[in-house]
């Protein structure tokens, strides 16, 4: 089902009948909102049910040839722009959980896909390393849509206090300013109710044009940003606690990438615990594709390129070396559960038609307003 029934009757067209017109290069007009806000808080347990996962499925299946394997790379394809993230690590009295011994263990969903660019393997995070450096950059994002009605997504840090989400995540898509959300909550490493490091209420929504403008779903612009106020109960920046993903700003869309896939997926857990998806992802032209089996609540969950650590004697390096790069949102799924593929909008978009320089200078603006300007280094 779509987010909002009101307006669900479009996205949920055959997606060959959508527009296929490319984002502009500007950006969209974003919105501040009121800081007192708190019906987009988790309060008690019973609040748990109360936000719905958020999702943007397609009724049909687009038919786009699915590339091979041995399909060389676009010849002068231009490398991603990326900027490093930062571990972060301010401690945090008796708030992360211990070790967990209750069954939990690491769970493998099987592979779909088998035997084709589609395959996937999704697994649980384990609940002791949730809470830790990369994987604790994640977390619930819950907020109130125009709507009034309540909603979650997953959501990333990529600064001490951006977070990088799907479009539909902050704003209905198309119609303009009325259809961004009017409050939100961000919980880092959230596992059933727990919060180990509290939470920080959204300041200030800004999403692409193309989502603004019209909302249509696989065309590369589904994404969005959310400037966070300071973690609650606190004078410090949320990221300070955290660390932060790097982001890649420019050529994100590549013919292929193997990206790690990390959010909060409804139908695993009932989106209780970050989930994880490995998998290769490849360009329709307008979005990545890959096999997966999350659902909805994964929406606006980061796709991360060499996730984790890596200490590397060889003398002979791979070709990509930035670690912790956070590329794409997840975007889309299909209503079919059969057909185990989702869609994800890179950062920059077709031909960088996101303009996510000029997205990122804007919330980075806005969040050097608020916290002074060490919070964020605006793109040059």
């Amino acid at each position: 089902m779509s987010r909002f029934p009101k307006r669900g009757a479009v996205l949920l067209g055959a997606i060959l009948a959508l527009a296929c017109t490319q984002a502009k290069a500007d950006i969209a007009p974003g919105k501040v909102l009121l800081g007192n806000d708190t019906a987009s808080q988790i309060t008690s347990q019973s609040d748990l049910s109360k936000f719905k996962p958020a999702e943007r499925i397609l009724k049909t299946m687009k038919r786009v040839r699915t590339p091979s394997l041995e399909a060389p790379m676009k010849a002068g394809t231009p490398a991603p722009s990326v900027v490093p993230g930062a571990v972060g690590g301010q401690a945090v009295a008796n708030t992360a959980p211990a070790p967990v011994d209750d069954g939990f263990a690491p769970q493998n969903y099987g592979s779909g896909g088998v035997g084709n660019i589609n395959h996937y393997s999704d697994n649980l995070v384990p609940l002791n390393v949730t809470p830790t450096f990369p994987y604790r950059t994640v977390g619930w994002f819950t907020f109130i849509a125009y709507d009034n009605n309540s909603y979650r997504c997953s959501a990333t840090l990529i600064s001490k206090s951006i977070l990088l989400i799907a479009g539909h995540c902050i704003h209905d898509g198309g119609g303009g300013s009325p259809y961004y959300i009017k409050s939100g909550t961000f919980y880092p490493a959230y596992a059933n109710g727990t919060q180990p490091y509290g939470y920080a209420t959204a300041n200030y929504v800004i999403t692409t044009s193309g989502w603004y403008n019209t909302g249509s779903l696989d065309q590369g612009y589904d994404v969005g940003l959310v400037v966070l106020n300071k973690r609650a109960g606190t004078t410090v920046e949320m990221g300070n606690y955290t660390g932060w993903l790097g982001f890649c700003y420019l050529n994100c869309l590549q013919s292929y990438w193997q990206l790690t896939q990390l959010g909060y997926p409804g139908n695993y857990y009932s989106g209780q615990y970050m989930t994880m998806g490995q998998h290769i992802e490849y360009s329709d032209s307008k979005d990545y594709r890959a096999g997966s089996g999350m659902q909805g609540g994964s929406s606006g969950g980061p796709h991360i390129a060499n996730l984790g650590d890596l200490s590397d004697s060889s003398t002979s390096k791979g070709s990509y070396p930035w670690r912790n790069i956070a590329f794409a949102a997840t975007s889309w799924g299909y209503i079919d559960q059969a057909v185990k593929i989702q869609g994800y909008s890179s950062t920059s978009g077709p031909a960088n038609a996101n303009n996510f320089k000029g997205l990122y200078n804007a919330a980075c603006t806005r969040a050097r307003t608020i916290h002074g300007t060490g919070s964020c280094n605006l793109l040059p």
